[in-house]
């Protein structure tokens, strides 16, 4: 009996090791997670594309008139500023025909104020006194006329009068017709020189400035190809001039259905490809009005506005372009989202599991999403492959 109870203990105690045996079997073992506490806060809605340093555009600069260079006040390697004077021919004839050319039209505007002035004023007043006269002279020849037919002078004296009327009418007729002339005749002459002398001075001006290379734009001298005292002809390269912005253009190919997003003026980071450190502040200057059908895709240019760009020509680069922001939105990215049976949702975890939700998001580019509807600020969301409803998790790591 003693024997019986033994073996029956025995049984049961391989039964119960059994049992426990199989429950830590079928136990699920927590699955390793990512996870991210959602947050509420600015989301800036982005395309990514790769891009293309544009290749250098170094420019060579010419004048367009010959002679003896006198000055070069730039060196190679020099960077100079939109303007800025890089060198300058013997001017010497130049500058006297400019000065000749300005005392030429100081002294016709003068004239023609004065001819605006005291001259016209003199004029006027011949005129006034000569027209007075005639008056006068008509009366008196009147008056005589009268008395002569009464017999009351004598035809030497009637004659005498009117010969003197005739005079009178000729200094009148004078007069005004000087005063037209300084009206209208002799005004438009006097302007017309006026004209005449501002268009050789500007013809003088335009001599001048051919004799003086200036920079097209901000940038830097590359390479000077004469010396003072050297003759330079006209049309000959005399310097090699690099655009500050000619290291500084991206040509980036976009998707073609995100080109519509994006606009001239709009801020845009370029990256280098293995260099997270390296950012630069850039801008969208124009985007291609043709789409690549065989690649689907847009060109877009980017020019770089921060300072010191270590890129060279034809380097590939990351571009992300800002297109919109969002203020009071939760962003994660896109693998915290699943996919199924035309819906979308997250995996939240609540305790030692995880509970599924379903979201409303949007996407903004670069691999990243807003999540509009369905979690909360707080909630903590999880990823990892394979994850179902209510498996057990133990959180990982977090970025």
């Amino acid at each position: 009996m003693k024997k019986f109870q033994t073996r029956s203990a025995m049984l049961v105690a391989v039964i119960i090791l059994i049992a426990s045996a199989a429950m830590l079997l079928l136990k699920k073992k927590p699955v390793a997670v990512e996870w991210r506490v959602l947050s509420s806060g600015e989301a800036l809605e982005t395309v990514l594309a790769n891009g293309r340093v544009a290749g250098s555009r170094i420019t060579p600069l010419a004048l367009l008139s010959s002679g003896i260079v006198s000055t070069i006040p730039v060196s190679e390697g020099m960077t100079v500023a939109e303007g800025d004077t890089l060198l300058i021919l013997d001017n010497r004839e130049e500058h006297n025909r400019v000065r000749q050319r300005t005392t030429e039209l100081s002294i016709a505007r003068i004239n023609l104020e004065k001819l605006q002035g005291a001259e016209l004023r003199e004029a006027q007043e011949t005129f006034r006194q000569a027209r007075l006269i005639e008056e006068a002279q008509t009366r008196l020849y009147g008056r005589s006329d009268t008395l002569y037919k009464q017999g009351a002078i004598t035809r030497e004296a009637f004659d005498e009068i009117a010969k003197t009327l005739a005079i009178r009418n000729s200094e009148r007729v004078v007069a005004e017709t000087r005063l037209e002339s300084l009206k209208t005749g002799e005004r438009a002459l006097r302007e017309s020189q006026v004209e005449k002398a501002r268009l050789l001075l500007d013809e003088a001006q335009i001599a001048l400035s051919r004799t003086v290379l200036r920079a097209p734009s901000d940038g830097k001298v590359i390479e000077i190809a004469l010396e003072p005292g050297a003759y330079a002809a006209a049309g000959a390269r005399l310097v090699l001039f690099l655009p500050s912005d000619s290291m500084a253009v991206i040509e980036a190919q976009v998707d073609e259905l995100d080109a519509g997003r994006i606009h001239v003026g709009q801020r845009a980071v370029v990256g280098i490809y293995g260099d997270d450190t390296v950012q630069y502040e850039a801008v969208v200057r124009g985007v291609t009005g043709r789409i690549d059908t065989e690649r689907g895709t847009a060109t877009v240019r980017i020019g770089i506005t921060s300072g010191n760009v270590l890129l060279i020509a034809d380097q590939t680069v990351s571009v992300q372009i800002i297109t919109g922001s969002q203020s009071a939105a939760r962003v994660v990215e896109q693998r915290f989202r699943f996919t199924a049976d035309g819906s979308t949702f997250v995996y939240v975890k609540q305790g030692g599991r995880v509970v599924r939700k379903q979201v409303v998001c949007t996407d903004i580019g670069n691999g990243r999403s807003i999540l509009d509807e369905g979690v909360a600020d707080g909630d903590t969301v999880v990823f990892a492959p394979g994850l179902g409803d209510n498996v057990p998790v133990t959180l990982l790591r977090s970025r």
